[in-house]
């Protein structure tokens, strides 16, 4: 196979394919394609796709490599991260037998998705399905405790412009089959004028529609600038902090907005929205509500969706796949009703007309003289006259007519309640099938949520018999270097553990960007630098020598002071154990390289133990990044089970633990005995 062609390259597959052109290749680094994404790409034309990921791992069985390969474009699969990040927009690929080159310098090769390729990989993921199933629930119950209070009693919903009370409200996410379902319910809309909602694609779906949307929710990641322009109100979806990264957008675009801190998905607030306005029903188009749909959007869970949805369920209508429900046929016995409607004025018209009259006279007296000698008589008396035969041919015309007007009424009413006969039935048996499961999944939800409550119960009573005086006498620092993810809960397992102290400090502002703050430190402290990432280099090196000697305190006190750290405990040094807590909230790690790395390097070179901790939901995990930093790591350590591998491995047992897929073990060999 050879294929030469323009490579266009992006690390998000959804802002690709807005400039991907037909013909081109598209270079992506996906894993799991989904459905959505792959519909995206196979409307683009490409002339094939370059993935550096797994198109399919075996987690799940997603549809988005089977979609493009029926498509006839060829995909060739986990190229791997260095050949994504040798080709640069624009460049010029080949692709001989599986091998990519650029300007005839071979980079790197790949695996063609074949169709058996493809089935045989859909069918290793039932192995895996019922283990990631079981993590899905799992983590689904255990956020739900954490954010029923937060979605469902404390949150604060904005006052917006739009009038929601005693109106209708449509709620459309692009999601799988979306534009099929607003096709489907496109009579639905012109009745009853619902309010329309667009979660950030949602807006364009609208419009691609023909229908304006009224407000636009979510991130403002994957909306387009016209759809922002047009639509009449904008709700901006940010962290439970405030923080809201969509925001700088919106002021770039010189637009109002309204902000909504919630934790969740936006298409979660956006329901939320409408049911605490009073609106009368929610209709829902495209949204996630199974573990397929939040697996592919990365997600490991849906609390939120499943708390939002236990709320407004009174009010809410999931019209996902209603394109699916119904589909209108004609029978050959409406057509046959049809002409027998037709046929009755048809046949009256004909016998009242003296033209047929005359005509059927003229063969019942031909008849008759064959019969009687044989001999035909010309019959003079019957002149035809030409007007009968205009008349004739109009009357066969609105007889025509008339017969479809009587054929509708005869068959028409019959074929509607047959129709909704066969809606009513089909709405009845999907019902009951939805019941049946819904029941089902309720009653395996209870016997988890029972199970995982006993379990909880029983960690809970033995893990502190477990921890107690593991750690004696030990001085214990915990480094936090972001301040988006609290780790205040694991300062509670180090005390249990008896440890002589802990301290823990946040390490607020280390980055480059405030270039008068480090100038200050410069000329107070007589930092040496000639560039502000010297003056960077330095005031890491003397934070590091203050936290493991303890003997600069003016220093640490002077960084408390200006905002760059902050501690509320009383700091007790030397330092015995260094714990790096982080994670990052966005793709590119600023602060890991900035902070987190430097800080470790200090540290280690000082001849101090330390170990990097991270909780199970990060919006982007560093525990990869740690590991190339050959210190011990876990991922998971806003668990009890996380908290007992970060002691253990303070204690002296190295290695990655947790539940992510850079850990190696879920805990440390050799647990800790009871004494």
């Amino acid at each position: 196979m050879l294929v030469k062609s323009i490579a266009r390259i992006d690390k998000k597959t959804k802002e690709l394919v807005k400039r991907l052109n037909p013909g081109e290749i598209a270079v992506i680094n996906h894993k799991d394609l989904d459905e959505v994404a792959a519909n995206s790409l196979v409307m683009c034309k490409p002339r094939m796709i370059i993935n550096a990921n797994q198109s399919i791992s075996g987690r799940y069985p997603n549809l988005g490599p089977e979609i493009i390969e029926k498509a006839g474009i060829p995909i060739l699969d986990n190229v791997g991260i260095e050949v994504f990040k040798a080709i640069n927009d624009g460049d010029f690929l080949e692709v001989i037998d599986n091998k990519i080159f650029i300007n005839g310098q071979y980079i790197g090769s790949g695996i063609i998705l074949t169709k058996q390729l493809i089935k045989m990989k859909l069918e290793e993921t039932s192995i895996n399905f019922q283990q990631e199933l079981d993590k899905f629930i799992e983590n689904t119950l255990e956020y739900a405790k954490k954010e029923k209070d937060m979605l469902l009693g404390n949150l604060i919903i904005p006052k917006v412009k739009t009038k929601f009370k005693g109106r209708h409200t449509l709620v459309v996410v692009r999601g799988k089959n979306y534009k099929e379902d607003l096709h489907a319910i496109r009579s639905y809309i012109e009745e009853f004028n619902p309010i329309l909602v667009g979660v950030d694609g949602g807006g364009d779906a609208l419009i691609e529609c023909g229908y304006v949307p009224d407000i636009i929710v979510g991130d403002m990641d994957s909306v387009s600038d016209e759809c922002l322009r047009v639509c009449k109100e904008i709700i901006v979806h940010a962290y439970p902090n405030g923080e809201a990264p969509g925001l700088k957008r919106i002021k770039e675009l010189g637009l109002e907005s309204i902000i909504f801190p919630a934790p969740g998905t936006s298409e979660d607030i956006a329901m939320l929205l409408a049911f605490e306005n009073e609106t009368e029903l929610i209709v829902a188009v495209g949204t996630h509500s199974n573990m397929v749909d939040f697996l592919e959007k990365g997600r490991k869970g849906m609390a939120s969706t499943f708390l939002v949805r236990l709320k407004v369920g009174s009010k809410l209508i999931d019209a996902k796949g209603v394109n699916k429900l119904y589909r209108e046929s004609v029978k050959f016995k409406h057509f046959a009703g049809l002409a027998f409607g037709a046929m009755i004025p048809i046949f009256i018209v004909g016998l009242l007309s003296p033209t047929v009259q005359q005509l059927l006279k003229i063969i019942y007296y031909k008849i008759k003289i064959c019969s009687s000698n044989g001999i035909f008589r010309e019959v003079s008396h019957l002149v035809i006259n030409l007007k009968y035969y205009v008349i004739t041919i109009v009357a066969i015309f609105l007889a025509i007519g008339i017969g479809i007007f009587i054929g509708i009424m005869l068959d028409g009413q019959d074929l509607i309640v047959e129709q909704q006969k066969q809606i009513v039935a089909q709405l009845e048996s999907k019902f009951d099938e939805f019941k049946i499961k819904q029941d089902s999944l309720q009653e395996k939800i209870e016997l988890l949520t029972s199970e995982k409550e006993k379990n909880e119960k029983f960690i809970n009573t033995i893990y502190p018999i477990i921890v107690k005086d593991k750690l004696k006498d030990l001085n214990i620092v915990i480094l936090e270097t972001s301040e988006y993810y609290d780790y205040s809960g694991i300062i509670d397992a180090f005390k249990k553990a008896g440890v002589n102290s802990v301290t823990n400090i946040i390490v607020k502002d280390f980055s480059t960007s405030d270039e008068e703050k480090l100038i200050q430190l410069s000329n107070k402290f007589k930092l040496t630098g000639d560039s502000k990432e010297e003056l960077h280099v330095q005031l890491i090196k003397r934070f590091c020598n203050a936290l493991v000697s303890g003997n600069d305190m003016k220093f640490i006190k002077y960084l408390k002071d200006i905002k760059m750290i902050d501690y509320t405990d009383k700091l007790v040094f030397p330092t015995d154990y260094v714990i790096v807590a982080g994670g990052s909230i966005d793709e590119e790690k600023s602060l890991l390289t900035k902070v987190d790395v430097p800080i470790i390097n200090c540290i280690k070179g000082a001849n101090i133990p330390v170990m990097a901790v991270e909780k199970l939901s990060v919006d982007y995990s560093n525990i990869p990044d740690y590991k190339k930093l050959r210190i011990s790591t876990v991922d998971n350590v806003d668990t009890i089970i996380g908290k007992i591998s970060m002691l253990m491995v303070v204690s002296g047992r190295e290695g990655h633990f947790g539940e992510k897929e850079s850990a190696e073990a879920l805990v440390p060999e050799g647990f800790i005995t009871i004494d």
